[in-house]
């Protein structure tokens, strides 16, 4: 992340600033996202839609080389289980229980990305450009949800990271911390095209990997992953 910083500074430093412009653009990003368990007490299936929007910042420091940034609201949907043998007691509506059977969690979770990304786009051909881009991304938690199954005992919409002392629909193990992790990291890639509608505005159509790099819980033995593969759809002014 410090040395593509520091790459961004030098191609803006050395550039030719008459050719230097700010673009900014609104986006939309269908995703299918997943979550991958990194550890041995827990284990993560299945995928889920969800839905990204946000604002989109381009600086062109040459033709067609530029720093691009977002200001977007990303959602994951992740499935996390915790085998029966892994844990001990549970805390259910203040009364505690032995372990009955696994503990599932299906995490509903929101992220404010703000993405640094170095993009290439070839010249304008046919009113059409195809782009690429690289970079990493920081997430910072806006939304912790949860619902909570274990055995024939179930809670909806728990905030895990902020529970309301005064709901009697609480949750706590006895060995394991189920908080989410208020920073998420991770490497993006992408490609797509962008098409001119005349000469200061262009639709995006692309296709993004985001990697996640760090774990979303705060307890590393549960230590999991969230990705993610979406459609970016943007407008361009």
């Amino acid at each position: 992340m410090r040395k593509l910083l520091s790459l961004c500074l030098v191609l803006l430093l050395t550039g030719n600033i008459s050719q230097a412009q700010i673009r900014l653009g609104l986006k939309v990003a269908p995703q299918i996202t997943w979550a991958a368990s990194d550890n041995k007490n827990t284990s993560s299936n299945g995928t889920r839609i969800n839905m990204a929007y946000g604002l989109m910042v381009d600086y062109y420091f040459a033709e067609n080389y530029a720093v691009g940034t977002e200001l977007c609201m990303n959602t994951f949907g992740a499935n996390v289980n915790l085998a029966k043998d892994k844990y001990t007691m549970v805390e259910y509506q203040g009364v505690m229980h032995p372990s009955i059977g696994a503990l599932q969690y299906d995490y509903k979770l929101q992220y404010i990305q703000i993405p640094v990304l170095l993009k290439m786009r070839t010249g304008l051909q046919n009113r059409m450009r195809y782009y690429a881009e690289f970079g990493f991304g920081l997430g910072f938690i806006y939304r912790s949800k949860a619902d909570i199954t274990f055995g024939s005992k179930s809670l909806s919409n728990v905030d895990v990271n902020e529970p309301d002392p005064s709901d009697v629909y609480t949750i706590h193990t006895t060995n394991f911390k189920d908080d989410i992790s208020s920073v998420r990291s991770s490497m993006i890639i992408g490609a797509g095209i962008h098409y001119e509608l005349g000469t200061s505005s262009s639709l995006v159509l692309g296709l993004r990997y985001d990697n996640g790099l760090s774990s979303s819980m705060v307890d590393e033995r549960w230590r999991t992953t969230l990705h993610y593969i979406g459609l970016n759809l943007g407008l361009i002014f």
